[in-house]
C-alpha cells in the first residue's frame, strides 16, 4: 500500500475553492500572461466547521486552553522540536507524516483541542498498525490534529470513516483502534478524490454542527478560541464565504465529477426544506502533480497529474459550461438587473463555471477592469500589466471537439494563478479548456496545448 499524496499544504483545507479570493497574477517571467479581471463572478472558499465538544475517554482529560502560540497551530515549521520557537514557544514542531512538519498542540483528549481537530492517541498500541499510523500521521501522536475520511469508506482503506460529501465521525479513522477516541459527527470533505494507481484518496472529516443549508456559520476561525464559540454547519454542508469574512453561509456539497453532471441544471443542488429554491454547483475542483520539471526558463511545466480533487458547493449563481454549444448565460441577470451573459470557468480542471458580467470587446481587442470581453472570450494580460487582449476559449484534450480552434491555430493551456515558489502544485494549468493561439510548432504535431513551442499562456481566471 502506498500512501503517496500530493496534498502538501493544509491551506487546501481552509481555501478549497479554486481561485477564490485570489489576487492572481503572473510572476514567472516577462513573456508569461495572466487572465485579467474580465468578468467578476462570485467564488467562495470552504471554511472550517466547528461542532459540539465531546470528551475522549481517559482520567486525565482537561479542558480547552489557548496556547501562547495559538496563531501558529497547524501552520508549517522547519525544525522538529518541542515547545518550538517557530510555533510560539509552547507548541511542538512535529513531523505530521503525509503533511510534513507542522505546529501542533499537545493533548490528552479532544476536549483540549480546537475546532475540527481530535487528540490523536499517544500510545502505539492504540493503532491497529503502528507502521501505517506512522506513514499517515508521523510523530503527531498525542497532539491535536485532523481526522480523516474517504478511501473506500470502510476498514479496508487506510482512512475509512465514511464517503466523500457524506457523513463521517471525527476520531473514527480506520488507522485508529475503535474506542480510543470518542467520536464527533462530521462531513467528509474531499482533499483528493481521483488518484493514479499507488496513490490514496483522502478527505478531511470536518466537524459538523446544527446550522442548516443556507444558514449563517463561522467562516473565520482559529485555534485561539474554544470550538463551542463557533457556529458549525450540519452534516453534508460546509461553511463558504469570502477570505477575510468572519461569517459565511452553509452550502451543500456537490460533486462536479458525478456521472451526467451538468452545471446548468440544479441536480443535487435542487431546492429542499432548508433552501426553497434551486441552486447550482460551483465547480471548485483542483489537481496536483508529482511529475514535473523546470524548463530552461526555470518555470515549472506540468506533466501528468497524479491527484485530482473534484468538489463543488451549491450557490445561487447560474452554473454554465464555457464549451457548451449554446450560451446558458445569454438571458441571465443578477438580482439587481445586471446582465450576467458571460460564462467564466471556476476551476482549472473542468470548463464548468458560473455566469458573470461580460462586455463587448471582441477577439484581439484591448481589455481591462472596465473594458470587458464578449461572452466566449477571456482577457489575457502579460505579467503585471493592466491592459490585456481578449482571446477565444477552446476545448482541450477530450473536449477538443466541443469548441475547436480554427485552421492554423492550436488550443493553448492557461496558467490559473502562480507564485514564485516553483512548486508543481502552485501553478495549475487548465486541463479541459484553453485559448486559441497561432500554431507556430515546426513539427506539425497534433494539438497538445501548445507546449511544444513554448508558447504558454499564464494567468488567473476571470474573477
Amino acid at each position: 500500500m502506498h500512501l503517496k499524496l500530493w496534498v502538501v499544504s493544509l491551506g487546501l483545507v481552509v481555501a478549497l475553492a479554486f481561485g477564490a479570493g485570489c489576487n492572481c497574477g503572473g510572476n514567472s517571467g516577462g513573456t508569461h500572461q495572466d487572465a485579467g479581471p474580465d468578468a467578476p463572478i462570485p467564488q467562495f472558499d470552504a471554511g472550517q466547521d466547528q461542532g459540539p465538544v465531546q470528551d475522549d475517554a481517559g482520567p486525565t482529560c482537561g479542558t480547552f486552553t489557548a496556547p501562547n502560540g495559538c496563531g501558529f497551530e497547524l501552520s508549517s515549521c522547519t525544525v522538529a522540536a518541542a515547545n518550538s520557537d517557530e510555533c510560539g514557544g509552547d507548541i511542538d514542531c512535529v513531523d505530521a507524516g503525509l503533511f510534513g512538519l507542522l505546529c501542533l498542540k499537545t493533548c490528552t483528549c479532544t476536549a483540549e483541542c480546537g475546532f475540527s481537530t481530535i487528540c490523536l492517541p499517544s500510545k502505539t498500541t492504540d493503532y491497529p498498525s503502528a507502521a501505517t499510523a506512522t506513514q499517515i500521521i508521523g510523530s503527531a501522536r498525542g497532539h491535536c490534529f485532523y481526522s480523516f475520511c474517504g478511501g473506500e469508506g470502510d476498514d479496508t482503506s487506510p482512512f475509512g470513516n465514511g464517503n466523500f460529501f457524506g457523513a463521517c465521525d471525527m476520531g473514527a479513522d480506520a488507522f485508529i483502534k475503535p474506542g480510543k477516541v470518542d467520536t464527533l459527527p462530521g462531513t467528509c470533505f474531499p482533499l483528493s478524490t481521483d488518484v493514479q494507481e499507488g496513490y490514496v484518496p483522502i478527505g478531511l472529516c470536518q466537524e459538523a454542527g446544527s446550522k442548516p443549508r443556507g444558514g449563517t456559520c463561522s467562516f473565520s476561525t482559529n485555534e485561539c478560541f474554544e470550538r463551542t464559540t463557533f457556529d458549525a454547519c450540519a452534516v453534508g454542508t460546509t461553511c463558504i464565504g469570502r477570505q477575510g469574512d468572519e461569517t459565511g453561509t452553509c452550502a451543500k456539497l456537490c460533486d462536479p465529477n458525478a456521472t451526467g453532471f451538468n452545471p446548468a441544471v440544479a441536480g443535487d443542488c435542487a431546492a429542499d426544506s432548508a433552501v426553497t429554491y434551486d441552486q447550482f454547483c460551483q465547480d471548485s475542483s483542483d489537481y496536483q502533480s508529482g511529475d514535473c520539471v523546470a524548463n530552461d526558463g526555470g518555470v515549472v511545466d506540468y506533466k501528468t497529474p497524479t491527484s485530482y480533487n473534484y468538489v463543488g458547493f451549491c450557490v445561487d449563481t447560474q452554473g454554465c459550461d464555457v464549451l457548451a454549444a449554446a450560451n446558458t448565460c445569454a438571458n441571465v441577470t443578477s438580482d439587481g438587473g445586471v446582465p450576467m451573459h458571460s460564462c467564466e470557468p471556476t476551476s482549472a480542471v473542468n470548463s464548468f463555471g458560473l455566469c458573470g458580467t461580460g462586455g463587448d470587446v471582441g477577439l484581439g481587442g484591448t481589455c481591462n477592469n472596465t473594458l470587458l470581453c464578449l461572452p466566449g472570450f477571456v482577457c489575457i494580460t502579460k505579467g503585471t500589466e493592466t491592459n490585456g487582449t481578449c482571446e477565444k476559449y477552446c476545448g482541450l484534450g477530450a473536449n477538443v471537439a466541443k469548441l475547436p480552434c480554427g485552421t492554423g491555430e492550436v488550443c493553448d493551456k492557461i496558467l490559473y494563478g502562480s507564485d514564485s515558489s516553483a512548486e508543481c502544485w502552485d501553478d495549475p494549468w487548465t486541463l479541459g479548456f484553453g485559448i486559441c493561439k497561432p500554431d507556430t510548432r515546426q513539427d506539425g504535431g497534433a494539438e497538445d496545448g501548445g507546449l511544444e513551442d513554448g508558447g504558454l499562456e499564464d494567468g488567473a481566471p476571470d474573477a
